[in-house]
């Protein structure tokens, strides 16, 4: 019996940081809930609105309780935020999460405020008001960094060298890579590939036509007779390259089940939907993909910011024209007289800039996801 492995320093000093910043972050939350509670109600029972009409020592009193509340809700939902982080830091949408519950509660308790008739006229009453937005900083600006990490993640990942995944191939996963021939196409046919065979290569038909295996729906890789008439021209011993015969056949089995089978089934030609997906699942066309996404890349990146560019002048009207309806929308559900609520007023040209950076970012981010799905998932 071989022996464990000796655990790190980590390994033993890891749970005991995860029970403190779980613990830390229930009692952060639990504490900011309170303060929050009690700052709610004391803004919509109108408690705080007639703290002005008390005597002098009262209104300190309240005034000071008040801070103290909102002091604590904006300490405990910070601290528990980066708590929150370091728990779930892999959760792909942590960032939004975070950043959606920052605008509930800096722009919604104040819009609940207004729109239900609440008046900030007392010192108390406004300063538990501004509180909400002043809690809400530090979660915003916790999730808006990781929105630009997870971006900026999605990007580094995006341009680097991604491996063709050689397990998940049904043709070629035995294959290893060789020396490459010279290049003479910007997009390499099979045969400018790592995994054409030299010593096959002079005799293959695909090569001697110059076209490519995915272009003619045979290789190689799929069909024995490719490899069995190129080396009956070359002195050298058989190659294991290409499956056994079923392969060659319509409905063809799976990797995994065609070594059991004795009897190769009666031949019938694929049409050309089985033969697309046989190229799909062999590991050359596989690199002919991968290589057509690193082409692609930069061309999708420069594409999407030239885009955004050139459409920004018009995304810009409708940011502004974006803020003057959630005015109206704003007006139209308050319940106050003469139909008023939250103010946005015309955004500046930094806002608008703002929101012009984060609308590129998702939209180039969802180029790149659709340029990958098209090369790994369609593989068009």
């Amino acid at each position: 019996m071989e022996p464990e492995d000796e655990p790190t320093w980590w390994d033993r000093f890891a749970p005991t940081v995860y029970n403190f910043l779980s613990l830390a972050m229930t009692l952060a939350f639990a504490t900011a809930g309170l303060a929050a509670v009690y700052l709610l109600w004391g803004l919509f029972s109108g408690q705080l609105a007639g703290v002005d009409s008390l005597s002098k020592l009262d209104r300190e009193r309240i005034v000071g309780i008040v801070s103290l509340a909102s002091q604590t809700m904006a300490i405990g939902l910070g601290i528990g935020t980066l708590c929150l982080t370091a728990l779930s830091w892999s959760e792909e949408s942590l960032g939004y999460l975070i950043l959606a519950g920052a605008a509930a509660l800096g722009i919604g308790v104040p819009f609940l405020h207004t729109s239900m008739g609440g008046q900030s006229g007392s010192v108390a009453s406004a300063t538990a008001v501004a509180s909400f937005v002043t809690a809400s900083i530090a979660p915003g600006v916790i999730g808006a960094g990781l929105i630009a990490w997870d971006v900026t993640r999605r990007f580094m990942g995006a341009t680097k060298d991604r491996p063709v995944e050689k397990m998940e191939m049904a043709f070629g996963a035995t294959a290893e890579a060789e020396a490459r021939p010279m290049r003479l196409s910007l997009m390499a046919k099979c045969w400018e590939g790592p995994y054409c065979r030299e010593l096959i290569r002079p005799h293959c038909p695909i090569f001697i036509a110059r076209k490519a295996c995915w272009r003619e729906k045979r290789g190689c890789m799929c069909e024995e007779e490719i490899v069995n008439e190129a080396v009956s021209k070359s002195s050298s011993a058989l190659l294991g390259m290409a499956p056994s015969p079923e392969f060659n056949y319509a409905n063809p089995a799976t990797p995994a089940s065609r070594f059991s089978q004795s009897v190769a089934p009666r031949r019938v030609e694929l049409n050309m939907a089985q033969k697309r997906e046989r190229c799909r699942n062999c590991i050359i066309y596989n690199e002919h993909e991968r290589e057509k996404y690193k082409l692609l890349l930069p061309v999708v990146i420069l594409g999407g910011i030239a885009l955004v560019a050139a459409f920004s002048p018009i995304l810009r009207d409708m940011i502004v024209w974006g803020f003057s309806i959630l005015e109206k929308a704003v007006a139209t559900v308050s319940l106050q007289g003469g139909g008023s609520g939250i103010q946005f007023g015309h955004p500046t040209e930094a806002i608008q800039w703002a929101f012009i950076v984060a609308i590129g970012l998702m939209f180039i981010s969802k180029l790149v996801q659709a340029l990958e799905w098209m090369c790994f998932e369609v593989k068009i």
